[in-house]
């Protein structure tokens, strides 16, 4: 991967979505908060351009970060072996629903790689790099790496939702159609 690529906001989002899970650190944004506010400084240091929201000029913007228990990264997957280039990929961001006793068709995750975090109920993983079935549950990250082969299903009798992040081929806007909204 070109190092001059820009992945800050990606591993930005990643990282504010909770989306991943190889180890953690907790961090509080109390003691940030004491020393950026004047400035503007979020917890990630960045600047913010007040000008860029002056259209909310009936709403005053938040000077200070409050009432945020801690932010918690969940872990972090490097794309240098994930991915070439990300000029024609997009972060996708879904909910996965699985009825009872519904299975995600065996798949790879090659030049798509992406994490669930499981939001309810408990699915059974079939992988290509354990030798066993892993039983997923409510708070657990999957990592879906470039050389994974998969499958999940759903042996209970209750129904399982995951949020799902991957990288995909950018999609051309269709005529019409506002991006962000396609499915």
């Amino acid at each position: 991967m070109d190092p001059q690529m820009p992945l800050f906001a990606f591993k930005t989002l990643l990282i504010t979505l909770c989306i991943a899970c190889l180890g953690g650190c907790q961090t509080t944004l109390a003691d940030k908060n004491s020393s950026s506010q004047s400035q503007n400084v979020s917890a990630q240091g960045e600047v913010a351009d007040l000008s860029a929201v002056a259209h909310f000029s009936n709403v005053k913007p938040a000077q200070q970060t409050q009432g945020i228990g801690g932010v918690k990264v969940l872990g972090q997957l490097p794309l240098a072996q994930e991915l070439d280039s990300i000029d024609d990929k997009a972060l996708r961001v879904r909910e996965l629903i699985m009825l009872p006793g519904a299975t995600v068709a065996v798949h790879t995750h090659q030049y798509r790689p992406g994490v669930a975090y499981i939001l309810q109920g408990e699915v059974v993983e079939y992988r290509s790099d354990s030798s066993i079935p892993l039983t997923r549950s409510v708070g657990q990250i999957v990592f879906e790496k470039h050389d994974l082969t998969h499958w999940w299903h759903n042996q209970s009798q209750q129904t399982v939702k995951a949020l799902v992040v991957d990288i995909i081929a950018a999609p051309t806007p269709a005529a019409g159609k506002a991006s962000g909204n396609s499915k």
